[in-house]
Order: structure tokens, then sequence, then C-alpha cells
């Protein structure tokens, strides 16, 4: 079965442990999660790009994020994928309940 947005076990955050099979949109959606989730060169070590990757989690923790720069380097790291047209990542503030 062939598909433009890739087949690969489905793996968001973890891998699932029945191995089961995304495609499509699932699939994309997949990947980019990964890759808001990797640190910064992380695949570099393993000869894969050594711009993939960018931690959102890292980028949005602590006091002053900059949400411009946040929402710069989202657009950046997601527009690598040449299965995406185009991005316009929009990072909001949201206040704290507690």
């Amino acid at each position: 079965m062939s598909d433009p947005l890739g087949i690969d076990i489905s793996l968001t955050v973890d891998l699932d442990p029945s191995f089961r099979l995304c495609h499509g949109i699932e699939n994309l959606g997949n990947a980019q999660l990964r890759r808001l989730n990797c640190d910064a060169g992380a695949m570099a070590s393993i000869g894969e790009d050594p711009n993939y990757g960018e931690n959102i989690v890292n980028m949005v923790s602590g006091e002053n994020v900059d949400l411009p720069s946040v929402n710069a380097r989202v657009t950046a790291q997601l527009s690598q994928d040449e299965r995406i047209q185009t991005v316009q990542a929009r990072v909001i503030a949201v206040a704290d309940k507690a």
C-alpha cells in the first residue's frame, strides 16, 4: 500500500506496543509531534539531519517565554518536512489556573 504521507509504526512519544501501522495524516501528525518533542540535533549522532528536532516543552518552560521566537522556531522546524507545504505556528500563553 502506497501513501504520499507515508506509512510507519505508530509512534508519538512512545512506540505503540502492538506495532500498529499508521498512514496518511495520522503518520504525518505523529512525525511532527516527534519532531517537536526531540531535542535539537539529537538525531545527528545516528547520522540523521543535525537540524532535526526542537523540544517545544523546553521552549515554553519557565518565565518570560518569547512567544514570537517560539512561533518562528516551531514554524521553521515543521517546514523542514517536505510533506508540508505551508506552516503558520501560533503558540499562545494560557493563564495558570492554580
